[in-house]
């Protein structure tokens, strides 16, 4: 079966996983609290699909699963931004058809489906463009291509695993400001 038909597949099999994180007491929360830096654990795919709540990277795992018993190749992508406060995040995979490269997105519902580009170029500049433009101010922020973390691991540990990924696309406040024509990279 063809890798589109198989995540459309994947899609379907998703419907039922809602964004948010389940805690160390197994308690759902449905939204990124002040509290998910210090609750938060990455769930093993299987643990997804029981708990049926996660965050994007919750949810990449669950997607790459899938793919690697498919036998599909794919890559998967983190946005990092550094607000000053925080470090906003956004992680998603992407395959390749016969002539393009398709962004796979279940759990950034404003995006749900699957997105073609021509290029992988368009497509992390694309990423890009639509997580940066969700933010109010940040200072830099980079996209790394990254392997499959240890799963139970917190939110430091999952940072310090998309350190050690390759960085695709990077820039600060001016950078992106040039690089995809914005005329400010604040709201407002």
């Amino acid at each position: 079966m063809k890798p589109a038909l198989l995540a459309i597949k994947l899609l379907t099999l998703m419907e039922p996983i809602v964004y948010g994180y389940l805690d160390h007491d197994k308690k759902k929360h449905f939204d990124t609290n002040d509290q998910f830096a210090h609750q938060y654990y990455l769930q093993a795919p299987w643990q997804l699909e029981r708990s049926q709540i996660g965050v994007c990277w919750d949810q990449v795992e669950y997607e790459r699963d899938f793919f690697v018993k498919k036998n599909l190749k794919y890559k998967t992508l983190a946005i990092v931004a550094d607000d000053g406060e925080n470090l906003p995040t956004h992680s998603m995979l992407y395959f390749k058809t016969d002539q393009q490269f398709c962004w796979f997105e279940h759990s950034w519902a404003q995006y749900r489906g699957l997105w073609y580009f021509d290029t992988e170029k368009a497509l992390r500049e694309k990423l890009a463009t639509r997580f940066l433009q969700g933010l109010d101010f940040y200072h830099g922020w980079k996209i790394v291509q990254y392997d499959q973390p240890m799963f139970g691991i917190n939110c430091d540990q999952y940072y310090q695993h998309l350190d050690q990924g390759i960085i695709k696309l990077q820039g600060d406040g001016t950078k992106i400001t040039s690089l995809f024509d914005f005329t400010s990279n604040k709201k407002g």
